[in-house]
């Protein structure tokens, strides 16, 4: 059997090759020798033993790989336990910078978080991001983690045109140095729109085509009309008809049936929620077309 040093110079070898599923075949093998020497958990009473503090910071490295294979990967499931095994490292009782401080720490967190949001776990990111915000100052000005915690800000908010451009964009600032945050976009994006759709259920009796169109974030009316399928409304003469609830009148971008307008805003009094949801995002929808 080869010897944990010869084990972590090929996994290197292989992750710096972006051969993720070798690098991954590793762990299994690399982790039991990890559990033998006692370096898989940090034992926090030798914490005093610089050179078992070394192996300890190499034994976390090995970890993060296998954290960014297992996410290249999409191997959620084996990346969640990853990023479990590596809190132990990242935050515990013993005064070692060397241990706490890692070039992928916030990294790792932030892809954490972004897992929780697009499996629509909100309770568990909220859970996770007291327990960060407690534990590494000035959380929202990190680039990475400042990323999930933006989205999740501006959906709760109604401000889905920023959550999706900035999903979107696949060269912002944050993404150009952490590529695997790309991984996730197809997955929140979907999330927002079904988030959309139940506002706009919620809001209206009925929504032309053309203004679901932008609400939804799709390309054309026949996407409209697929994904009204999927969620099991009626469409009648290039409307989107919803079960009777709590509703306004339908609206439309254009004309005096506008009852998105602030001159309707002052004579109706204060929006529902989901109806200041969606007045957020046609607005910007508005301002698209008239850009363009």
């Amino acid at each position: 059997m080869p010897s944990l040093e010869e084990l972590t110079n090929t996994l290197k070898k292989h992750f710096d090759a972006k051969d993720y599923g070798s690098a991954d075949a590793l762990m299994p093998q690399m982790k039991v020798l990890l559990f033998q020497a006692k370096l898989l958990i940090p034992d926090l009473t030798r914490t005093g033993d610089k050179d078992y503090v070394a192996d300890l910071v190499i034994s976390r490295s090995i970890l993060e790989i296998g954290a960014l294979s297992a996410i290249n990967l999409e191997e959620f499931d084996k990346f969640e336990q990853y990023v479990q095994q590596l809190k132990a490292f990242y935050f515990n009782s013993a005064k070692k910078d060397e241990l706490h401080k890692s070039v992928n720490k916030n990294k790792l967190l932030s892809l954490y978080l972004l897992l929780l949001l697009s499996k629509g776990d909100v309770v568990q990111f909220h859970a996770e991001l007291e327990f960060l915000t407690q534990n590494i100052k000035n959380i929202e000005n990190d680039l990475y983690l400042n990323y999930p915690i933006k989205i999740e800000n501006w959906v709760l908010e109604g401000y889905y045109d920023k959550a999706w451009e900035l999903i979107s964009n696949r060269n912002t600032e944050e993404k150009k140095k952490l590529n695997e945050f790309n991984i996730f976009n197809d997955t929140l994006l979907a999330a927002i729109r079904e988030e959309i759709s139940r506002s706009i259920e919620n809001s209206y009796k009925s929504l032309p085509f053309s203004n679901a169109k932008y609400l939804l974030f799709l390309n054309s009316e026949k996407e409209v009309e697929s994904f009204a399928e999927e969620q099991g409304w009626t469409i009648k003469n290039n409307e989107l008809i919803f079960e009777d609830k709590s509703y306004n009148d339908k609206f439309t971008l254009d004309g005096d049936e506008d009852v998105m307008d602030e001159d309707f805003d002052e004579q109706q009094g204060k929006l529902t929620h989901s109806e200041k949801l969606v007045k957020n995002t046609l607005n910007y929808a508005r301002e698209i077309d008239s850009i363009i």
